[in-house]
């Protein structure tokens, strides 16, 4: 009965954009990723095994996720391009700052302020 209303199949289209947007973020596209270094160049046992990631794009960011937890989140900020490195050991991230023009700068704070994530299981004070 609603065929003819604009405003009906508009309404339609956004819903069936969320659940595709949602779906693309969800799926997100597995590679494996390998030590950039020849044999030649390092010793053979101090290659990196080749280890599996998955990554994620949305319209406010990508998020890089490797298979061990650590985590990296690209976005943008005002004027600036954001890095944001996750691992086990703390909550809060990393953020790598990088400006269009000027230097790039690393943020530290949130990462050495909050607590390590072990010394939470354990319930000893954080170093």
């Amino acid at each position: 009965v609603d065929q003819d209303d604009a405003s009906y199949w508009r309404h339609e289209m956004d819903a069936f954009h969320r659940f595709e947007a949602s779906l693309d973020e969800m799926l997100g596209t597995k590679v494996t990723l390998q030590d950039w270094r020849e044999e030649a160049d390092a010793q053979e046992d101090d290659l990196a095994e080749p280890t599996s990631l998955t990554i994620k794009a949305s319209a406010t960011r990508i998020d890089v996720e490797i298979e061990d937890g650590r985590s990296l989140w690209l976005e943008l900020q005002g004027q600036d391009f954001r890095v944001m490195a996750y691992n086990s050991y703390r909550d809060e991230p990393a953020i790598l700052k990088v400006p269009a023009a000027g230097e790039i700068a690393s943020d530290m704070r949130d990462y050495h302020a909050g607590p390590a994530l072990d010394a939470d299981e354990d319930d000893s004070p954080s170093p």
